[in-house]
């Protein structure tokens, strides 16, 4: 939501009333998501190891690049720190199967 609002901003000259921020939080995460998919994709295309261990190596870097680095550098979330080792757990498990399920995608497009 801090980062839809962020975008608002920048392109609208206005923040997101609460109600606009619940609707474009997730469609930004979406987003975001299908964007790296799709370079995830190509990657493989390019390079096929980069499927390893059926796309969890993939999930977990953009796990560690997007949640525990680049968010809490560009002031969109807390430190790491400031959440609890569950949170860490949860993020990077769901990242991970966020990577099997993009690899599996891509396995059934290309056939």
């Amino acid at each position: 939501m801090k980062t839809a609002d962020r975008i608002s901003e920048l392109v609208q000259g206005r923040h997101l009333t609460k109600d606009e921020k619940k609707k474009a939080g997730p469609v930004v995460h979406y987003a975001f998501g299908a964007l790296l998919g799709a370079v995830y994709g190509a990657s493989v295309e390019m390079n096929p190891a980069a499927n390893a261990l059926a796309g969890v190596p993939f999930g977990a870097i953009l796990f560690a690049a997007a949640n525990e680095m680049a968010l809490p550098v560009l002031g969109l979330s807390d430190k790491p720190a400031a959440y609890p080792l569950s949170t860490h757990l949860y993020g990077l498990v769901s990242h991970a199967v966020y990577g099997v399920t993009t690899e599996t995608i891509r396995r059934m497009v290309r056939g």
